[in-house]
């Protein structure tokens, strides 16, 4: 609590006491530090205390608080609880001294990107070492909710007698290919834990959270896996905040690790309300099947937004993300400008073992808007110019394809597939431009914009497909792509 452990960018480390009692102002403590993965956890963990602190009862209740008030209530809590705030002694926070074994990892085999055992090693920053105590606390807070499915947890310990464990399972965060999260974000990081708050009205609303909001599990640490605390953390929301997904003992630089709580999964209907979830076709026993919003690094959060925020669509309501959904009614009360975070990492899943590998990598994206806006108002337009660089896309990956297919090359697809990735790099750093395009009602912007796109498509394809002999030219004149639809009238209409 009192120790400075928590990464904030371009600031270093601050602690819970410095986070939840800064003033807010026009700098300072705005957004998290470290990678998206820790991100997430860290800012579950800071929304765990401010509901515990301090949940609103209505949206009333809620505009009343304000950061002040929450700020105030955080550091009255956070006074209440001290002592369950150490990292390690007697009560280590959200720690279990029973469960000491045989097995003891070193910390460092609980990062992704650090090579342990067998595994190559290519870059130095791939190199295991020892980490300090505030990064042991991010590790530890990571490992209750986005903890990686594997043989590295210890099965051999259980604290609930007769409790049968395999490979430890992905955290509830994570899921099998890894969930994208996304947040409202505000003007600092006490902000946005504000916009995020769910009030006890909106909870009792949430099907999901039978439990309601819950208690967190410092003020009650379950006795094992599958005790009546474990129950309720599995169907409330400060279950989902900060799942208790391992059971872990931090031992100097090692860790003392197995299968905390099993959480049911969005096929079973219970969720994190930061992922993006849509109901779809209903399976043979009645019930729905879900489809939810993986973290996927070549296609960027700004890309999503038409799902993310799909809820905006009357005719799905119950779409999209939830979090947002939530945080966005609160916004159009105050009427202040506000940003989306979205981010986490893909992994790949095999047999039960979660790694990245590959293109497997992080996704870390902030979106701003230009001012508060009616999004209902401009949600739809934005979908139909996602839908045209969509579209576009498709025309900078058929038109190199079929250069190359025009010179005989057998298997033409990973030359497309490089050209519309190229594409996608360009039009990506314009995002933004893009977003305050879309959100004014001056359209010069969005023309001027569309003719900035179709030039990347253009120089795309000009820089995939050679012209150095008479075939060449004459295969790259013949498959141009055609891109006159989407600058007719600046508005692809």
């Amino acid at each position: 609590m009192d120790e400075q452990w928590i990464p904030v960018s371009c600031v270093g480390r601050v602690s819970l006491r410095q986070l939840f009692g800064y003033a807010v102002s026009s700098a300072g403590l705005e957004r998290l530090g470290g990678d998206p993965v820790s991100k997430i956890a860290i800012f579950k963990l800071l929304l765990a205390i401010a509901q515990a602190a301090a949940t609103p009862e209505n949206l009333d209740d809620w505009e009343k608080l304000g950061t002040g008030g929450l700020s105030a209530r955080v550091l009255a809590y956070l006074d209440k609880w001290h002592d369950s705030f150490y990292l390690f002694g007697d009560m280590p926070f959200l720690q279990f001294p029973r469960i000491k074994s045989d097995k003891i990892l070193s910390q460092a085999a609980l990062l992704p990107y650090i090579a342990t055992g067998n595994t190559t090693v290519l870059t130095q920053t791939q190199n295991a070492r020892e980490l300090s105590a505030p990064e042991s606390a991010v590790l530890l807070v990571t490992q209750m909710s986005m903890c990686f499915s594997g043989k590295k947890a210890d099965r051999s310990v259980s604290l609930t007698p007769g409790y049968k464990k395999k490979s430890a399972p992905y955290g509830p965060g994570l899921g099998i290919a890894g969930f994208l999260h996304s947040f409202i974000t505000g003007s600092s990081i006490l902000e946005s834990v504000y916009l995020n708050l769910i009030t006890a009205e909106e909870l009792s609303g949430i099907r999901t959270f039978e439990g309601g909001l819950g208690i967190a599990p410092w003020e009650r640490m379950p006795e094992g896996e599958d005790d009546e605390i474990a129950r309720d953390l599995r169907s409330s929301y400060m279950g989902r905040l900060v799942p208790m997904a391992r059971f872990a003992l931090l031992m100097g630089s090692e860790i003392y690790l197995t299968e905390g709580i099993r959480h049911p999964g969005y096929q079973e209907g219970v969720w994190d309300p930061s992922i993006t979830v849509s109901s779809t076709a209903q399976k043979k026993d009645g019930t729905k099947d879900y489809k939810v919003l993986w973290t996927d690094p070549a296609k960027k959060p700004w890309r999503e937004l038409p799902a993310i925020l799909s809820f905006i669509d009357a005719s799905s309501p119950d779409a999209g993300c939830l979090q947002l959904k939530l945080g966005l009614e609160k916004l159009s009360a105050l009427h202040r400008t506000f940003g989306i975070w979205s981010g986490g990492v893909r992994v790949k899943n095999n047999a039960g073992e979660q790694f990245v590998t590959g293109k497997n990598d992080y996704v870390d994206s902030y979106i701003e808007f230009p001012d508060y806006v009616d999004l209902g108002r401009y949600y739809a337009k934005y979908c139909s110019e996602a839908k045209d660089l969509e579209k576009l896309s498709s025309c900078v990956y058929s038109a190199v394809k079929s250069y190359y297919r025009a010179l005989g090359i057998d298997d033409p697809s990973p030359y497309g597939a490089a050209g519309a990735e190229d594409f996608w790099e360009l039009c990506g750093s314009h995002s933004q431009e893009l977003m305050n395009a879309v959100f004014s009602d001056d359209n010069s912007e969005l023309v001027s914009l569309r003719k900035k796109f179709g030039a990347f498509a253009l120089s795309v394809y000009g820089g995939r497909c050679q012209d150095g002999s008479a075939r060449q030219i004459k295969a790259k004149f013949m498959n141009r792509p055609k891109i006159g639809w989407y600058l007719r009238d600046g508005s692809g209409k």
